[in-house]
């Protein structure tokens, strides 16, 4: 750009180059400023009368990657113009959670709102998230303090305790409270939290009711505010539970599926009425790791099994625990039926007799089980 050695040639009103329309005319581009005629009287084109002049508010700005939008409110997430007219200053708001990049254009945004609110004169002030001076006209530090205390004393009567680093706490949730398990041996029915620290998951079964889906939505609110907004949380349903969960699961043993609803009861209850064969379903396609394969019980009925997958049936009342192996199926499959069988039996009482069964070579007692002729 031209160095402009006349001073006279700049803007009074905003500092900008005028551009030169005539002898001795000149005329500001940015803000319509015209100086020249007789005597080089200064005239502002875009004068608005008494009468038509806008009524006086103060508007937010949101500074976006694209330029700015209008906003209704403060997000921490991000930074802000505030034009205050009434007092004349553009207030440049940084939230906490805001990027480094949107706070550095916040400068150039604010320009711009001076010039379209045509607050030349306005003076600039930048503050930061919590410590907004008392004649800063959003409070919104003092609404900030208000809510982080409501939702401090929510955590709290939640018990809500932040797992120690690379451990993971679970909990079924029940009747609007949380009921914290040991075991990833989840029901269909039911609604879980997964609490991994920086990551929560909320895990929908597919028979779950309304208000346990709510409940669930606004306890991981309050984890995730009490705990800074650091977690990232994301809602799963039953048959789309994403690798990293499958991982976090596979370290505690591995995601189980029960068709079950005991929302009104401990989950290390679930199992314990259970004395009938269990059918489960075991599939790993799409896993990239054993820790990852989910076993989901299926109907007990001949009609379940397929001979691309292996499935595990659980004859708990004669102790046995069947494998039984489709032709189609991988030795990866096999493998973690094994593992299962091996950690259904650590958990039991008394020695379950582990059976590979082959397909079309099933014993007769695996046969009137399924109802196989």
């Amino acid at each position: 750009m031209p160095k402009i050695e006349d001073k006279r040639k700049l803007c009074p009103r905003c500092g900008s180059p005028l551009m030169e329309e005539g002898e001795g005319i000149y005329r500001c581009h940015l803000c319509g400023y015209l100086k020249g005629g007789e005597g080089h009287r200064p005239v502002i084109k875009f004068a608005e009368p008494e009468a038509v002049k806008k009524v006086k508010e103060t508007k937010i700005y949101r500074v976006t990657p694209s330029g700015m939008t209008l906003a209704s409110e403060l997000e921490k997430a991000g930074v802000y113009v505030i034009a205050d007219t009434d007092n004349n200053i553009i207030w440049i708001w940084r939230g906490a959670a805001c990027k480094p990049k949107e706070a550095y254009d916040a400068g150039t945004a604010a320009t711009k709102v001076k010039t379209s609110e045509k607050m030349y004169s306005a003076k600039l002030i930048y503050i930061d998230d919590g410590k907004e001076p008392p004649e800063f006209p959003l409070k919104a530090g003092k609404a900030r303090i208000e809510q982080e205390e409501e939702l401090a004393g929510a955590a709290e009567a939640l018990s809500i305790e932040t797992p120690a680093e690379g451990e993971t706490n679970i909990y079924l949730i029940d009747q609007g409270q949380l009921k914290k398990i040991d075991q990833p041996v989840f029901t269909s029915g039911d609604t879980y939290l997964i609490d991994a620290g920086n990551q929560i998951w909320i895990w929908i079964g597919e028979g779950s009711s309304v208000d346990e889906k709510f409940s669930a939505a606004h306890i991981s609110t309050i984890i995730d505010a009490s705990r800074g907004g650091s977690p990232k949380v994301t809602t799963i349903e039953q048959g789309n539970e994403p690798e990293n969960l499958r991982i976090v699961l596979g370290a505690l043993g591995g995601l189980k599926i029960v068709e079950a609803n005991v929302a009104d009861t401990l989950l290390k209850k679930v199992e314990k009425p259970i004395y009938e064969p269990v059918l489960y379903h075991i599939k790993s396609e799409d896993f990239e790791t054993i820790n990852d394969i989910i076993y989901k019980q299926v109907p007990l009925t001949k009609e379940s099994l397929d001979s691309g997958d292996t499935y595990i049936l659980d004859d708990r009342p004669h102790e046995k625990i069947y494998i039984w192996v489709g032709s189609g199926s991988n030795a990866k499959e096999k493998f973690v039926g094994m593992q299962i069988a091996k950690k259904f039996d650590e958990e039991r009482a008394g020695v379950q007799q582990v059976i590979i069964v082959d397909d079309g070579d099933e014993p007769p007692e695996f046969k009137e089980i399924l109802g196989i002729d």
